[in-house]
C-alpha cells in the first residue's frame, strides 16, 4: 500500500504544479490584455482557464513529472541521511524543481517559453506552484513516514 499511496501522492502534485503554473499563466495573459486595453469579460474567462490548461497540461505535466521525480527523489535521500523536516524539504524541492524547469527553458530558447514567468512575479508565482506540489507530496505520504 505504501509504494501506490507514494505513486497516487506523486501524480496529484504533478498536477497541482501543472494546475498552478496553467492558471498563473492565464491570469498574467488576462492581466496583461486588460493593461493594453482589451478586457477579457468575466463570462469568459472560465472557458480560458480551462482552454489554455487542457493546452498546457500535456507537455507542461510531463515535464513537471519529470522535475519532480528527480526533486523529490533527491529530497527523499537528504530528508532520511541529513536532514530530517519532510514538511520543509519536499515544498522546498518542489519549488527548486519549477524553478529549474523554467531556468532551463530559458537557457536552452534563450526567451521564457511559458508567458506567465516572463515577469518576476510571475516566475515567483509558478515557483510557488511547486512548492505547493510539494506540500501536496508531503501531506499525502506522511503516514508512509515514521513521525
Amino acid at each position: 500500500m505504501g509504494i501506490l499511496r507514494t505513486i497516487i501522492a506523486f501524480v496529484i502534485a504533478a498536477i497541482v504544479a501543472t494546475l498552478g503554473m496553467s492558471l498563473v499563466s492565464t491570469h498574467n495573459v488576462v492581466s496583461n490584455l486588460a493593461a493594453m486595453g482589451h478586457p477579457v469579460p468575466i463570462g469568459d474567462r472560465p472557458t480560458m482557464y480551462l482552454t489554455d490548461f487542457i493546452g498546457f497540461a500535456p507537455l507542461a505535466g510531463i515535464i513537471n513529472a519529470l522535475g519532480l521525480a528527480v526533486a523529490f527523489g533527491v529530497a527523499t535521500l537528504i530528508i532520511k541521511k541529513l536532514w530530517k523536516a519532510p514538511a520543509v524539504g519536499y515544498p522546498l524541492a518542489g519549488g527548486v524543481a519549477v524553478w529549474a524547469e523554467l531556468s532551463l527553458m530559458h537557457m536552452q530558447y534563450e526567451q521564457t517559453v511559458i508567458a506567465g514567468a516572463r515577469t518576476t512575479g510571475g516566475f515567483i508565482a509558478m515557483v510557488a506552484a511547486g512548492v505547493l506540489a510539494g506540500l501536496a507530496f508531503f501531506w499525502l505520504t506522511r503516514k508512509n513516514r515514521a513521525t
